[in-house]
């Protein structure tokens, strides 16, 4: 299944790509709904467009377009199967811009390719299997591009013992990879219309001493300068919005960084191991400065933070020794246990033998930051403490008491639980917590008693609406509990890996988040009628759920819901149903039998893959069927309505099937697979049996036990 979900979830779009002698100007939007017999009809609709519908996978002539998962552009996979020698990517198709570029896979026949404007996106090794691929080459680089612009895309160095590049001017892409370990490059010259470096484009380029990057840039891929040890000094540009993970990551010679205002996003470890780092300035654009983004940085002795910053992430400044005196904006709400691990230097606050603090704009003991020893028994909590870092008490396993001297600023210790006075949020408690049932406590903060191996709870008082992300993950003494009627949201991997056996949801719950009951060994689950929103992953691999039925007014089953919950026998679905997502049954092992609402339109990729279905029938009101959707080794017949415009690819794989029934002609059939009939297994005739007769079809697909997508 690796291969599958590989491509599922990096594998954001692809693009169309178009012979030159069909179709010339990049530029055009090929609207090509309807004109070509072997285009894949749509999955799923935007919600913006209203009842529009786009094509998920789009062959024409041998090449491959498909669909982002977020429905909102289309990137090239496979151009081996085309026959020209020139060939042109459109700058849109169906209106939506084509914006990446992941494989062209192996052709020998290509020569020439023309890219659009619109790519932002060049993956690694891309064309290596085109031998006979002619590129434009300039400065030491080889682009590809297209009539007006022959340098959209900087595809790789020309010689890898290259010393400098000058980057063309009109280039605005750099590709993944291109000048990776070039060990002698020593100089790079950036123009202004650069926009987008890739991942690890000038990774290990050693000989590097500094970046002077353009005002243009505005995106910066994963590792794009990581280990490039000669760089000590940065100049960003003032459009640089996005720097992703590990972008400057063991940069030896790095002694100051400045991240400009325009910077929104931070990916994880950006500056980690960046050993010779005295100064950090971060941009007042920064709201989240992301886990381990100065991890290991020995030198670093000054922070300044910007206006906007309101979370530290776990592990940010662990092994920053040098760091001595910091103060937290009072904007920062969040940071974690181990923000500050290892900073033995660091001048902390201690209030009484166990705890430590640092200062923040309103005072020295605003922030709790950590513990001083793992066996304390008891903490007493100073009382101008505002923030407290999640996950802090996990590891103190002998901790029994939490008190406070005194009546607390801005919170108050209640049974054993810290709870914020103003949000009435309970966000942290022990083992041997009580959640006070007095009204004191609305909401069950994230992280509030996770890993709290021993908490023995049973309900839930009345009063709380929320429960946050994580808040009670890896307790796993709780067995059953009781939900107060107000509770409307439960957080993504609330519950993760508890014991419960037994749960009850009030009808007014309106939300179950990602992940939030993944590995429970619950055994009957019954969702209200409130419920609108049912996170992915909410319930997979609960082994021992044998019944689910979901009350009307959900409308979609999300991402791998229940994957892997193997005795699943029994499924009650509603009549709001709408969508079934990808996985959403994938390994249910035990379903053998489903009923389909009649307003469902839409079934995932390998939604009921791995299922024990033996026989299916889908209602008029389906419009697409995914990729392996009900791929299994007992599928017999399928009935289904004469609605759909789309079936993927293994829709119907199984070496056991043996007709379908399809409420539709004959002609509206071949119409419907283009004649080609890879949704069935390739070692098997299937009778189609239509309303105005039949029609034997040769499968075209693998079976799983053949299929390297599954290995």
């Amino acid at each position: 299944m690796k291969g599958y979900l590989r491509l599922t979830s990096i594998l954001l779009a692809f693009f169309i790509i178009l012979p030159l002698s069909s179709c010339f100007d990049p530029n055009y939007d090929w609207d090509l709904s309807g004109k070509n017999p072997e285009i894949l009809p749509p999955i799923f609709d935007l919600p913006e467009d209203g009842d529009k519908v786009y094509e998920t996978t789009v062959a024409f002539d041998g090449l491959e377009l498909t669909l982002s998962s977020d429905g909102t552009y289309y990137y090239v996979t496979d151009g081996s199967k085309c026959t020209a020698t020139v060939v042109s990517i459109p700058e849109s198709v169906n209106g939506l811009p084509v914006e990446a570029i992941y494989k062209f896979g192996t052709n020998n026949k290509v020569e020439t390719l023309l890219i659009p404007e619109s790519i932002n996106r060049i993956y690694n090794y891309a064309f290596d299997n085109c031998p006979n691929l002619k590129y434009t080459e300039y400065g030491n680089a080889k682009y590809l591009g297209n009539m007006e612009n022959e340098y959209i895309g900087l595809i790789e160095y020309v010689n890898r013992t290259v010393a400098s590049v000058d980057i063309h001017p009109n280039c605005r892409v750099i590709a993944d990879e291109a000048f990776y370990g070039c060990p002698e490059l020593a100089k790079i010259s950036f123009a202004e219309g650069l926009e987008y470096i890739g991942e690890h484009a000038f990774s290990n380029c050693d000989q590097l001493t500094e970046l002077i990057l353009p005002d243009s840039l505005k995106y910066i891929g994963w590792g794009a300068f990581s280990k490039c040890e000669g760089i000590a000094e940065i100049v960003f540009g003032d459009s640089i919005e996005t720097i992703k993970m590990s972008a400057f990551s063991n940069l030896k010679s790095l002694r100051s960084v400045e991240i400009p205002d325009s910077v929104t996003e931070l990916g994880q470890s950006v500056f980690s191991d960046c050993t010779s780092l005295e100064k950090a300035v971060i941009g007042d654009g920064i709201e989240v400065l992301p886990n381990y983004t100065f991890y290991k940085c020995p030198s670093l002795q000054y922070v300044d933070f910007g206006s906007s910053i309101r979370e530290l992430g776990e592990y940010a400044f662990s092994y920053c020794t040098a760091l001595t005196d910091i103060v937290i904006p009072s904007t920062v709400e969040v940071l974690y246990a181990y923000t500050f691990q290892t900073c033995d230097n660091l001048k902390y606050n201690y209030y009484g033998k166990e705890l430590r603090y640092l200062p923040g704009e309103s005072g020295e003991y605003e922030y709790l930051v950590s513990y001083i020893y793992d066996t304390c028994e008891k903490v007493v909590v100073h009382p101008d403490t505002r923030i407290v870092s999640k996950r802090l008490f996990q590891p103190l396993k002998k901790l029994k008491e939490i008190s406070m001297d005194g009546e607390g600023k801005y919170l108050a210790v209640s049974g054993n639980c810290l709870i914020d006075k103003a949000t009435k949020t309970l966000i942290a408690g022990i083992n041997t917590s009580v959640i006070p049932d007095d009204g004191s406590v609305e909401a069950i903060g994230d992280y509030a008693f996770y890993g709290m191996l021993e908490l023995s709870l049973t309900r839930i008082p009345e009063g709380v609406k929320t429960i946050g992300n994580s808040a009670f993950g890896f307790c796993e003494a709780i067995e059953s509990i009781e939900f107060p009627a107000e509770l409307r949201a439960i957080g993504s991997s609330a519950f993760w890996s508890c014991a419960v056996r037994s749960v009850k949801f009030p009808e007014g719950l309106e939300r179950i988040g990602d992940d939030a009951f993944v590995s429970c060994p619950i055994t009957e689950l019954y969702l209200p009628s409130g419920l609108r929103e049912l996170g992915e992953s909410a319930f997979s691999s609960n082994f021992k759920l044998v019944s689910v039925e979901i009350a009307e007014g959900l409308t979609e089953i999300s991402q791998q819901c229940f994957r892997g919950c193997i005795a699943l026998s029994n499924v009650k679905l509603p009549k709001t149903l709408e969508n079934i997502s990808d996985l959403a049954f994938y390994e249910c092992q035990s379903l053998s039998v489903i009923d389909f609402p009649s307003n469902l339109k839409f079934i995932g990729s390998a939604a009921f893959s791995d299922t024990g279905l033996t026989f299916v029938t889908l209602p008029e009101s389906v419009r697409s069927i995914g990729d392996d959707a009900f791929m299994n080794g007992k599928l017999i017949m399928v009935d289904m309505g004469g609605g759909a415009s789309y079936i993927g690819r293994g829709a119907f794989c199984s070496p056991s099937l043996i007709s379908v029934s399809y409420d539709g002609t004959k002609a509206e059939w071949r119409t419907l697979t283009g004649g080609l009939y890879d949704m069935f297994d390739g070692n098997k005739t299937v009778t189609v049996k239509c309303s105005d007769g039949e029609i034997e079809c040769l499968g075209a697909m693998k079976s799983k036990s053949q299929n390297s997508a599954y290995d």
